[in-house]
């Protein structure tokens, strides 16, 4: 199996000229929309949304912040996760940077409990971290390999 290196993926412009500042949430909603083709309906997933409802007012991000940890949202939980063959599979994704204090911990605790914990920086590297863990994943075609492989290098697709 061919792997390509974890890389960081730079920063782009987007069409209109502006930086993305949303680099993880879209290399989210790409992971997610691959996932919704391939896993099988039989393996059950999700996302969780920790940062969804953020905005750049500090004050409103504070109250809703308050108001997801008192629903029970926990830091440091992966941004996917699957269970599978009685396994927490959880994978954090990156576009840049680094894991925060809180996800470290949370990936040990998993692991200890039995659970695998990857951090994951490309789609590629998602579909090929499940592979390897011999998930039954539905087959890509050649051109769809290809775009990942395009999009992993940092290339955009229109």
């Amino acid at each position: 199996m061919f792997v390509l290196p974890a890389r960081m993926p730079r920063k782009r412009a987007t069409p209109t000229g502006r930086r993305n500042t949303h680099p993880e949430r879209d290399l989210q909603k790409s992971v997610v929309g691959m996932l919704r083709k391939i896993v099988p309906p039989d393996i059950p997933w999700t996302a969780v949304l920790h940062g969804v409802f953020l905005t750049h007012d500090k004050e409103q991000n504070m109250r809703r912040g308050k108001l997801l940890k008192d629903m029970g949202l926990n830091p440091g939980w992966a941004d996917i996760q699957f269970i599978w063959k009685q396994r927490l599979i959880a994978i954090e994704l990156k576009a840049d940077g680094r894991l925060s204090d809180a996800q470290k911990d949370m990936s040990t605790l998993i692991t200890l409990q039995g659970g695998v914990w990857k951090t994951c920086r490309s789609v590629e590297e998602v579909v090929d971290f499940l592979e390897t863990l011999g998930m039954p994943l539905k087959k890509l075609m050649p051109a769809e390999r290809a775009v990942l492989r395009a999009m992993a290098l940092g290339g955009r697709l229109l």
